[in-house]
């Protein structure tokens, strides 16, 4: 759908770089299956610099965590709402230039007749370059379908637009304290990859809405919802008290399920260890119990 590949003869003396599908299975912040997922991705460690790709544009721009937790601080104080959407296939989306266009073998179970290969014509997945062709190719297109957001200072990731109730626009190079105007409108975009964030005021929807509209002209993606989870951290809301909190549980049920058990029939703690036990060296055993490190138990 994205055409991005075409079947082309192999080039006499040029590389061909294998590709291989990789699957991977996505937890819930509740610790159940979210999704199977299967990425076709380059390997991207066999491209040749200055052949495959461009080594002065691989550079893909990620916010700052502490950013991340400072917006959401304001976003609670201003009791902004807090929503989320992904891109989806979002390198797929950019488009390699003509001298960065590489040649790969399919994966296995997808054969070509002999002497040919695929010629990339969009970023795939493990690819050098499509990190940074994707965030190019969203920043250009926020500037210009989106003119009225601007950058956020330093953070190339973070799009701002503030209106005062009459429409027009608020400088936002004065200082003022964390406080929104009577009617004033904030929507706040926060990018990361395929990860975006929208924070917005109540008088800001209709716009917000219209903004998913454009963006799913232009970029497939998933329907907004209340952000749930954010580049690992899983976000727990109450409005109505003012409390948001951040923790990272997806990254625990992730490890209990690699550990091959279920996070819901096994026993839970708040604390495994008494916090007030400091253990040392003498503690330790003389001897290590293989089968108990390696959960092997009667």
């Amino acid at each position: 759908d994205k055409q991005t590949f075409e079947v082309r003869p192999t080039p006499h003396g040029r590389k061909v770089i294998p590709t291989k599908l990789v699957l991977k299975i996505k937890i819930g912040s509740d610790g159940r299956i979210d999704k199977f997922k299967a990425r076709c991705c380059v390997l991207g460690f066999r491209q040749t610099k200055g052949l495959d790709f461009n080594p002065d544009n691989v550079y893909s721009p990620m916010t700052e965590p502490t950013t991340i937790r400072t917006l959401l601080a304001i976003a609670n104080k201003l009791n902004l709402n807090v929503d989320h959407l992904d891109i989806k296939t979002a390198f797929l989306n950019g488009i390699l230039p003509p001298d960065e266009q590489f040649f790969c073998s399919p994966p296995p179970g997808f054969p070509l007749p002999e002497g040919f290969c695929w010629q990339l014509k969009r970023g795939l997945y493990g690819a050098h370059q499509s990190g940074a062709i994707w965030s190019t190719t969203f920043r250009t297109w926020v500037k210009t379908t989106l003119p009225l957001f601007a950058e956020a200072g330093a953070e190339r990731c973070v799009y701002v637009k503030r209106q005062h109730a009459d429409g027009t626009m608020v400088d936002l190079d004065k200082l003022r304290d964390i406080t929104l105007e009577p009617g004033e409108r904030l929507i706040i975009l926060v990018m990361n990859t395929d990860d975006l964030l929208i924070l917005y005021t109540d008088s800001a929807r209709d716009e917000v809405d219209t903004f998913e509209k454009v963006l799913n002209q232009s970029f497939e993606a998933t329907p907004r919802a209340p952000v749930d989870q954010y580049l690992g951290m899983h976000v727990t809301r109450n409005r109505a008290q003012r409390l948001l909190a951040l923790d990272g549980r997806r990254h625990v049920y992730n490890y209990i399920h690699e550990l091959g058990y279920d996070q819901k029939s096994t026993t839970t703690v708040t604390t495994p260890l008494d916090p007030n036990i400091v253990y040392s060296l003498e503690d330790c055993p003389t001897e290590v119990d293989v089968e108990l490190r390696n959960g092997v138990l009667d």
